[in-house]
């Protein structure tokens, strides 16, 4: 899904440097032992969690090669949690085509609205 974000949104950031922050995320978030009930807590934690590295780096595992990350990407990310925020919010109060609308909002329209 992110790299579906990444495509829709022009995000300037290589697919393996969001996999590896995807997967440094999902070591340390307090509900990857949940199921897929928690998927938009999940897409809507990590973009909040990811404002954490603008202007940070990464050191990527085996290599130790260090990539700055810049913040090009900044206003994205930005812009999706605050649709994931409002799309979770639509769908705790069973709002399912709002929150469908929002979730396209991030990942374009080859995310159905409704599920």
């Amino acid at each position: 899904m992110l790299k579906q974000w990444q495509r829709e949104h022009n995000v300037p950031m290589k697919s393996f440097v969001i996999e590896r922050l995807a997967l440094h995320f999902l070591d340390q978030w307090s509900y990857s032992h949940q199921d897929v009930f928690y998927y938009d807590w999940m897409i809507r934690d990590f973009f909040a969690w990811l404002l954490r590295f603008v202007n940070g780096n990464l050191t990527m595992p085996v290599t130790r090669e260090v990539i700055q990350l810049g913040n090009e990407w900044q206003m994205r990310v930005q812009r999706a949690h605050s649709n994931a925020v409002s799309a979770c919010e639509h769908e705790y109060s069973n709002r399912g085509t709002l929150a469908g609308e929002e979730w396209q909002k991030i990942f374009g329209t080859l995310i159905p609205v409704t599920a």
